[in-house]
């Protein structure tokens, strides 16, 4: 039974949590539901059609399975770094190749941040539906099993963050807020290690919200103070 409770509440996260974005941004703003799939666009290009196929490529060669097993931390902080690099270039680009800037600007990150962060709890939502219907040891899984709806909602936060620090890359014309999302974003990814060295996963999952809340506190109040600034008049 709580293997059950736990799968739907995950599917209830990942597949209800994105639709619900994507109805509120649509009805929110003019442009929110293009916004959103350019979220979408954004996971899709860089995850599914250029880093997981070059990774599965490389898993099927002996040296890259070699180095796999025997640098356990080397591995995955090449995990995490490509993860930040591919996710937070592709968000730069189509920032840069938006030609309009609607107002207020800051449905642009909120939107795509929105459609990038559940597009990927989605994909894992339909896998979580799939385990429902068809998996035999579904009964024998517990309550830990909900935590995979707990990282999401984490994960789409600090995705909504990471699209504030790249959007302002580009309107600034600072690259040192790109390098910024990069590297919080290999923060965050590279942090699951500490599970292979013994942190319960309710302790990890701990983190990586209070991780979230912590980055999205920090920009909603730099933007705040932002746009205080820019509504100063000047003497």
């Amino acid at each position: 039974m709580a293997g059950i409770v736990s799968v739907c509440f995950n599917i209830a996260v990942c597949i209800g949590v994105p639709i619900t974005a994507l109805v509120f941004v649509g009805k929110r703003w003019k442009g929110g539901v293009k916004l959103f799939f350019i979220g979408v666009g954004t996971f899709f290009i860089s995850q599914i059609c250029i880093r997981q196929p070059v990774f599965a490529v490389l898993q099927q060669t002996a040296w890259f399975q070699a180095f796999s097993a025997q640098h356990m931390v080397a591995f995955y902080f090449l995990l995490a770094l490509t993860a930040g690099l591919a996710e937070e270039c592709a968000r730069y680009i189509a920032f840069r190749l938006l030609k309009k800037f609607p107002e207020p600007e800051t449905a642009v990150p909120l939107c795509c941040g929105l459609g990038h962060g559940g597009f990927e709890a989605f994909l894992i939502g339909i896998n979580n539906l799939l385990l429902l219907v068809l998996s035999e040891y579904l009964s024998q899984l517990g309550w830990a099993a909900a935590l995979a709806g707990v990282e999401r909602l984490s994960t789409m936060l600090v995705h909504v963050a990471f699209s504030f620090i790249v959007y302002r890359a580009v309107r600034s014309k600072r690259l040192r807020f790109l390098l910024l999302a990069i590297l919080l974003h290999t923060v965050c990814d590279f942090s699951i290690i500490l599970v292979q060295y013994g942190l319960p996963a309710i302790a990890m999952e701990g983190i990586l919200l209070a991780y979230a809340l912590i980055l999205i506190f920090a920009v909603l109040k730099t933007e705040k103070r932002g746009n205080i600034a820019s509504n100063t008049p000047q003497n």
